[in-house]
């Protein structure tokens, strides 16, 4: 039986995880999974561990979850004083998973 020690996992390292944490915006909303860059940040530092065996068994085996490619999608007004009824007068964000955005 191969176990997890046997696999060569050396795309993804802590440091490039801890990296892309820090990037992350703070204060952003959470995606569908109700999780911000705040729960991971100061969660215990073993999930940075956790993240990049994740990552790399991604990675490995060339499969994402489904779930890292849906989000939200929200209509943002742009001109207040404008049509409130016109589309052109709205902009769309999509809030994703940040467990998405920090792969």
């Amino acid at each position: 039986m191969i176990s997890v020690d046997d696999c060569v996992f050396d795309t993804f390292h802590v440091e490039d995880i801890e990296k892309s944490m820090t990037d992350l915006k703070s204060g952003k909303a959470p995606g569908y999974d109700g999780l911000t860059k705040e729960h991971i940040y100061y969660a215990h530092p073993i999930i940075i561990c956790h993240h990049k065996i994740l990552f790399n068994l991604i990675y490995v085996h060339g499969c994402v979850p489904d779930d890292f490619g849906h989000g939200v999608t929200l209509p943002i007004l742009t001109d207040k004083f404008g049509d409130l009824t016109a589309a052109s007068n709205y902009r769309l964000i999509t809030i994703r998973p940040v467990i998405s955005n920090l792969l």
